[in-house]
């Protein structure tokens, strides 16, 4: 897997991504962010990625986690039986209950919490794990120290919706329709609580939050350990985070995404 997100064309005429041998996917400026011409927010590139990282590193245990209102795009990655996979769907209670109603096999916060902790215990570990949550910033931060929990030594956690393309897609109260709440904050929190994780965020599809471990073995040739964060920047933004200033905090980040994370902007010239 080769070029990864770095087949550049012009800015203004499409952007080509190599993800997928002999498919290419392209992307349009909006004017609100870099998203897939034929649809905003279906998870097409993250999907990709998961199939060609359990192509590239021979993954053979899954786990996704999503809610009634995120994560709709999982339901559409197959893997064939060489893959075992798991499957864990809650809802929030301030998600809409005619959306819950429909989806008989989600199950409370809290029995999700349970559910996981089960795992850890029982020092269950998955290769990959997919997670779309509730976008609610201790919500994800919670789904983020329990995933990781369960994550092989080696493993890759894949995270949609880390770099929200507009103030209004971050807002950190669930709304219905293109919403990405306060992961993107959820995710560089918990990485910087923990110096072991190697964060990498990529700035298309809502943003695709990759975390996994400074010291994993993985064979891919696109992804580096980063460098590490800033440190007085990360001291500000999360104080801004701390306080609930998540409108100051999301302007914050895209301004100085770079120093956060190891953040890669499809229309980065680099």
């Amino acid at each position: 897997m080769q070029d990864i997100y770095y087949t550049y064309l012009p800015r203004g005429q499409g952007q080509g991504v190599n993800l997928v041998e002999g498919k290419d996917v392209f992307f349009e400026d909006s004017g609100l962010g870099a998203f897939l011409r034929y649809s905003s927010y279906n998870g097409e590139i993250i999907s990709a990625l998961a199939h060609q990282l359990v192509k590239s590193e021979k993954i053979k245990k899954i786990l996704f986690v999503r809610t009634p209102s995120t994560g709709g795009w999982i339901e559409q990655l197959e893997f064939g039986n060489a893959v075992d996979v798991d499957r864990e769907y809650y809802f929030d209670q301030r998600q809409r209950a005619s959306k819950i109603s429909s989806q008989t096999n989600f199950n409370r916060r809290q029995h999700f919490e349970l559910a996981m902790q089960s795992r850890i215990q029982s020092g269950l570990a998955y290769d990959l794990i997919v997670i779309d949550g509730y976008h609610d910033y201790h919500v994800s931060l919670k789904d983020f120290e329990l995933c990781f929990n369960c994550l092989a030594q080696d493993g890759i956690l894949l995270s949609h919706d880390c770099a929200p393309a507009s103030p209004e897609m971050a807002e950190p109260m669930f709304k219905p329709g293109a919403w990405c709440g306060c992961t993107y904050a959820s995710l560089i929190t918990y990485a910087a609580s923990n110096p072991e994780i190697a964060l990498t965020i990529f700035d298309t599809d809502t943003g695709i939050g990759i975390a996994r471990r400074h010291c994993s073995k993985l064979r891919t040739n696109w992804l580096r350990n980063p460098k590490r964060p800033d440190a007085g920047i990360q001291s500000e933004f999360f104080s801004l985070v701390s306080a609930s200033e998540f409108k100051k905090a999301y302007t914050y980040f895209r301004a100085n995404a770079s120093a956060l994370a190891d953040f890669k902007s499809i229309w980065s010239k680099s």
